[in-house]
């Protein structure tokens, strides 16, 4: 490493030792950007100097470029980068300011050096603006396009110069720079700003003009199905509308056209998929759902409307939708839905039609296949008109709310089979379902999964956001499989959502599935409308299952609780100012006098992606503990938290609540998996607290006060939740209706 300078040295640790720490790069990865980089260092030849900020300004290039004309073999290099990343991590050689803020400097130096670029020659040199908008692309890509942890007039100031920058780009450079089409898009309506545009339509498409230069050229309006279900004799469809010219045209009207006269107007809201490849809003798109009775439409197709001109639609249909497979149709409840020259086609057929059509389908596929026995078993058991529903959690969960539906559905005598699906080991034995009653027990991913999952009427899962919780399919087995699919699935929730990623929940969202969601709060009904675009019919305000569970009469033991939430996408969290917070906190030489002379218990309750890193938070002290087994919140007299949702459970019965957030900073700079709260910590239910000495002092101060929540948050506490009263059992009743 002695061909760098310091500067350059210290520079390129902080730029690999982050993507190594955020999971953004392995080590061989890593490996392979250091050799290329000291290549290029040591390369006379190069006409570019390469400096410090070069490195930066096109990493993903300088690491793609990888081995060419090598002065070091690989393996001889990958020991020597390997050895040294490890040694840097260890001895914490890299700066303390990088487990704070994510690139703390690295907004201040793109600008600084692309104003300087810009500036030393006008117009700006051709490959200078290619280099700027490569670089903006790699940073939309990324979670740190704008500087959000900011002040707001900081933050303002930041995004004026970016503007300044952008505007300097050329429209033709941007239009064909080698950036992919969503980020161009992005950079062109902030480029444009408003600037007068038209649609021109005609046998090339749709065409968007801002003046005299063409900026957008697309065939079609795409309308992307992610439904397809007949329910009950109701045919349901759900879609994402796309097109790149919404950016710049505004808001469409879409049209369904039943039996090719009737037209209705659908109600579009705006689609969690405006966030393409980013968690910066880069495009806008639109979503809505339809239904209707197959006996009153044989035919649909729709009509799109942009500025007042009639525009061409093309249908498309997500993996995992009967229709998107080699079939263009496929039949249900004695209907066939077929899909020809971009219209839907209902047509009622016999018992024996069905029957034939299904012979047909499975004499396609080897007779001992698993694709031919799952068909044949849920044609079987629909024969049979035998009803399912099934209960999940997260595969990893010991016990949540699908558990503590399933305990009281299944003492209801309704005709109805119902299975927990269990991601244990052993399924034999689960301590809180009767023996009786253990048979329906199904292991996740099982044969006997996968048949009770198509066969299903109604799917109760806390977790509907990971497929490996709740869909037993690979999406390409599921897609030839997805014609027998019908099942509701209703979203229990693990906590009440709050949050804030538009880009996952939503009505239509590629990973939420959900057809309706249980809530418990008039926060949660206002936050799913307005914020997350479900509608009314979608929400059951019954309360969650986990709050009949919940012993509603507090303990008084003697006891605090200190459960802070998982770090996401952090490759080392043990380098992070979360980790130096939980430690200086439980190994508080005050903290632990003051338990000891008020007999109090303090424990901490690790997430189960932490649970590994328990042994190293051992305290001196016998009042501090490690959780290790199920939390009864009743038991507690205190709760300690940063963003976790496990805080209404305590909020439910008016246990006082301390966030102590330690790198909240790098929670606003987006480190995690999100960045922000739709219910904000300063509207929450106790202090905002970042350091572990004034954690302690609030411990106190709440104990002094014999446990009781200040007024303001009593308030808040009292008036959060709808009166919650027999959830499980009003549930049932609302769905068995």
């Amino acid at each position: 490493m002695t061909m760098f300078t310091a500067q350059e040295r210290a520079f390129l640790t902080r730029e690999l030792i982050y993507f190594y720490r955020s999971g953004v790069l392995g080590l061989s990865s890593l490996s392979k950007g250091l050799w290329h980089l000291c290549r290029r260092r040591k390369n006379t030849r190069s006409s570019r100097t390469q400096t410090y900020i070069d490195l930066y300004t096109n990493p993903s290039a300088a690491i793609a470029a990888l081995y060419e004309n090598a002065e070091l073999s690989f393996g001889t290099w990958k020991k020597c980068a390997v050895a040294w990343l490890k040694f840097c991590i260890r001895r914490n050689r890299i700066p303390r300011d990088l487990s704070g803020t994510p690139y703390p400097f690295f907004y201040a130096e793109f600008l600084d050096h692309f104003e300087a670029a810009f500036a030393a020659q006008q117009p700006p040199d051709e490959t200078v603006q290619r280099d700027f908008l490569r670089v903006c692309a790699a940073r939309a890509e990324s979670k740190f396009f704008f500087p959000m942890f900011l002040s707001t007039a900081q933050s303002d100031k930041w995004k004026d110069r970016f503007l300044h920058l952008l505007a300097q780009v050329e429209l033709p450079q941007l239009l064909t720079c080698d950036i992919p089409p969503v980020f161009r898009r992005y950079f062109l309506a902030m480029r444009i700003n408003g600037q007068l545009t038209s649609l021109h339509t005609g046998h090339d498409g749709i065409a968007v003009y801002a003046g005299q230069t063409q900026i957008l050229q697309e065939s079609a309006i795409r309308i992307v199905f992610h439904t397809i279900r007949l329910q009950e004799s109701v045919f349901r469809l759900s879609a994402i509308v796309k097109a790149g010219a919404f950016q710049y045209m505004g808001i469409p009207k879409l049209y369904a056209i039943c039996n090719r006269k009737k037209r209705i107007e659908l109600s579009l809201s705006e689609s969690c998929t405006s966030y393409d490849q980013s968690f910066e809003k880069t495009a806008l798109y639109f979503a809505f759902r339809f239904s209707c009775d197959p006996a009153q439409v044989r035919t649909l197709s729709f009509q799109a409307i942009l500025c007042g001109v009639s525009c061409p639609v093309q249908c498309e249909f997500a993996q995992g939708t009967p229709l998107s497979g080699a079939y263009h149709s496929f039949i249900r409840e004695r209907i066939q839905i077929s899909f020809v020259e971009n219209r839907f086609t209902l047509t009622a057929v016999s018992p024996q039609a069905q029957m034939e059509f299904q012979r047909e389908r499975l004499a396609l596929l080897p007779k001992r296949s698993e694709t031919y026995l799952i068909r044949t078993k849920v044609a079987a058991l629909e024969q049979e008109h035998t009803r399912i529903w099934l209960y999940s959690d997260y595969v990893s969960v010991s016990e949540d709310n699908g558990l503590y539906q399933f305990l009281h559905d299944i003492e209801n005598r309704d005709g109805i089979m119902r299975y927990y699906i269990s991601g244990r080991s052993d399924t034999a034995h689960h301590p809180l379902i009767p023996e009786h009653h253990r048979t329906q027990i199904v292991p996740f991913g099982s044969l006997q999964h996968k048949i009770y999952f198509l066969a299903a009427e109604k799917i109760l899962a806390a977790f509907v956001d990971a497929p490996q919780s709740l869909i037993p399919f690979s999406p390409e087995a599921f897609t030839d499989l997805s014609d027998l699919y019908h099942a509701q699935i209703i979203y229990l929730q693990h906590g009440i959502l709050h949050a804030h990623i538009p880009w996952r929940y939503a009505p239509v969202s590629p990973h939420f599935h959900a057809d309706q969601i249980v809530i418990s709060s008039a926060f949660e009904r206002r936050n799913m409308i307005e914020t997350y675009h479900f509608s009314e019919d979608q929400l059951i305000a019954v309360g969650m299952p986990r709050y009949d569970v919940i012993v509603r009469k507090r303990a008084n033991q003697g006891k605090i609780l200190f459960a802070p939430s998982w770090r996401a996408h952090v490759q080392d969290v043990t380098q992070t100012a979360f980790w130096d917070g939980i430690i200086q906190l439980v190994q508080s030489p005050q903290l632990h006098a003051f338990l000891e002379e008020h007999d109090l218990l303090f424990e901490l309750k690790l997430h189960p992606m932490l649970a590994q890193y328990g042994a190293q938070f051992a305290s001196e002290s016998s009042r501090v503990q490690l959780k290790t087994d199920t939390v009864h919140p009743e038991e507690y007299d205190l709760f300690l938290t940063d963003f976790s949702s496990y805080v209404f459970d305590f909020v439910y019965l008016s246990i006082p609540v301390i966030y102590y957030f330690p790198d909240v900073a790098d929670f606003i700079a987006g480190r995690y998996q999100y960045r922000q709260l739709d219910l904000p910590l300063e509207q929450g239910f106790g202090r905002l607290l970042t350091q572990p000495d004034a954690a302690v002092d609030e411990i106190i101060r709440i104990a002094k006060n014999h446990f009781v929540p200040d007024p303001v948050y009593q308030k808040r506490m009292q008036e959060f939740f709808l009166p919650l009263h027999d959830c499980r059992e009003q549930l049932y009743r609302r769905l068995i209706q």
